[in-house]
Formats: C-alpha cells, structure tokens, sequence
C-alpha cells in the first residue's frame, strides 16, 4: 500500500491541476481559484477511500496467515 502512495498523488495533482486549468479558462479566474481551493480536498479523500478498499482487499481473512497449503493438517487422536 506504501508503494501505491506515490502514484496516487502524482495521479491526483495531475488532475487537480488540469481541473483547475479548465475551469480557470472555461468560467474565469475566479471559478479557477474555487476549484483549486476545494478540489485538494476531494483528491484527498478519493485517495484515501482508494487506499482503505486496497487495504480491504488486500487483507488476510482470520486463520490464513497461520496455516499454509504445505502445513500438515491436525489428525485426530484416538483414545
């Protein structure tokens, strides 16, 4: 997940950055100054929302990481 840090903000600038462009040409330099003001946030939180359902994802389910498919498997003792 450290590894997914790097493109997420490049990823994230990149299209901060062009929304700002185009709002900036599109509706004046006023609108350009309102998106660049409140779109840090929403890329904040997409790569934070992407970052937790990567962890989601990625994580172990309980009991998985203590046994393995070359584990013997328990046998049952007669008495």
């Amino acid at each position: 997940m450290v590894l997914l840090a790097a493109p997420l903000a490049v990823l994230g600038n990149v299209i901060r950055i062009t929304s700002v462009i185009i709002a900036g040409e599109a509706f004046g330099n006023e609108a350009g100054v309102f998106v660049h003001d409140w779109f840090g946030f929403v890329t904040f939180l997409v790569a934070i929302v992407v970052v937790m359902g990567l962890g989601y994802f990625l994580r172990e389910e309980e009991g998985d990481s203590a046994r393995t498919e070359t584990d013997p498997k328990p046998t049952e003792q007669v008495t």
